[in-house]
């Protein structure tokens, strides 16, 4: 019968158990007191100076437990467990010199070390995938009873039990932090590291700046184009900031269109780097192959790569530097009293005559008697009367009215505008 292989020569079994342990994320990283504490636990019962949990990958072993010595990458052709991976069942000999699976292996002839007493328990995963072994040496022969044999066995099983703990925490420590459409911080990740920037900047450590942004007219990309075409232009969006921002930005979806930038800068200074970056990078459209096509004669039919041509400028985009004095709320609070004008354009930060011929600000009446009074687009003052109880028309504006935003500003303008009606004059 013949044996698939890929294009380097390993079969498609051997390809199988290499992606599982890949997905398991446990090589080269750190020791683990849980599997330092099994081989320990597999020494004892074996009776052996010296126990490893190794894991056999592709061209080589890697130890990511060990006890009586220091975990160290080997050869995979110098591997002992290499061989033991190639059986379900434990391997064991008493005296490997005069066993012919490893009696030329450099680990037993002398040229690396002298092993005799070697058995080796398989880690098999859920999917029958042989990822490496728990392996108990010794220098001296040695027998085992089959009792010893068995209870290797079942630290086999839970070497496999804690590897496969590990990476569902590590998987859903990712899902609960982030968004399951782009891939980017959620909202959670976000709060957590801008409340890590301002600890570091109350230690005179880099500002904190927060840039918030959304899309114009995305409604319209789901509405005309259909969902999978918003969801595609949203990660093709994610992926976009990716490439323009640097790497230490953090880059989360709060909701819908709505994202979010948190950068640092050693020296205070606003984003404006970044800010012509990430307009740059939006003037391009973007092309994508999902979504009904819509047009005259074309009523739906197969999408492919650039069918869908879409222009998605940044519509709202306000940079905020974080003080150290801020809380996380009150960060975050901050876009919701922010519109677009206020953020951005130059209307808001117009002088005072500029606002009243924009017919910004409200009206009120001056006291009793002669006032000047300045109309919406003259400032010469204009001689009237104010009588009892009458307020200035829409097209006028008190110099008291001007006197209270100079003092104040445009934003106590835009509060009074919100509040109602001018309080008449009283006698």
């Amino acid at each position: 019968m013949s044996v698939l292989r890929s294009a380097d020569g390993l079969t498609q079994a051997e390809l199988s158990r290499l992606a599982a342990l890949h997905t398991l994320e446990v090589l080269d990283q750190p020791r683990s007191f849980q599997l330092d504490a099994l081989a320990r636990l597999a020494a004892f019962i074996c009776g052996t100076p010296t126990a490893v949990v190794n894991l056999i990958d592709a061209d080589r072993q890697f130890s990511a437990a060990a006890y009586g010595c220091e975990p160290a990458d080997v050869s995979r052709q110098e591997s002992m467990c290499a061989t033991s991976i190639e059986s379900v069942d434990v391997s064991y000999t008493a005296d490997a010199t005069e066993d012919a699976r490893w009696s030329d292996n450099p680990y037993v002839t002398g040229q690396l070390d002298r092993i005799r007493l070697y058995a080796a328990a398989p880690l098999i995963l859920s999917g029958g995938e042989v990822i490496g072994t728990v392996c108990a040496f010794s220098g001296q022969r040695q027998e085992l009873t089959r009792l010893q044999l068995e209870r290797l066995r079942d630290i086999a099983d839970q070497v496999v039990l804690v590897l496969q703990l590990r990476d569902d925490a590590a998987r859903l420590g990712h899902a609960a932090t982030r968004d399951h459409l782009t891939g980017l911080p959620n909202r959670a990740l976000f709060s957590q590291a801008l409340e890590m920037a301002l600890a570091k900047h109350e230690r005179g450590s880099a500002t904190p700046t927060v840039i918030f942004l959304d899309l114009d007219r995305f409604k319209a990309v789901n509405d005309t184009h259909g969902h999978a075409a918003g969801d595609e232009l949203l990660r093709a969006v994610a992926h976009r900031l990716l490439e323009t921002v640097r790497a230490t930005d953090l880059i989360a979806r709060l909701s819908g269109d709505e994202l979010v930038i948190l950068t640092e800068s050693a020296a205070g200074d606003p984003p404006t780097a970044l800010l012509t970056r990430l307009a740059e990078a939006f003037g391009t459209p973007f092309e994508l192959s999902c979504g009904p096509r819509r047009h005259p004669g074309q009523p739906g039919g197969p999408c492919r790569r650039g069918d869908v041509r879409v222009q998605a400028p940044i519509g709202r985009v306000a940079a905020l530097s974080v003080p150290a004095a801020l809380s996380v709320p009150a960060a975050l609070s901050v876009p919701a009293t922010l519109s677009v004008p206020a953020a951005l354009s130059v209307p808001a930060a117009l002088s005072v005559p500029a606002a009243l011929a924009a017919n910004r600000w409200p009206r009120c009446g001056g006291p009793l008697g002669e006032s000047p009074c300045y109309a919406a687009n003259d400032r010469q003052p204009t001689a009237r009367r104010a009588t009892n109880g009458e307020k200035a028309t829409n097209g006028e504006m008190c110099h008291h009215d001007a006197e209270r935003i100079s003092r104040v500003g445009p934003a106590a303008g835009r509060t009074a505008s919100r509040a109602g009606p001018t309080v008449r004059s009283r006698r």
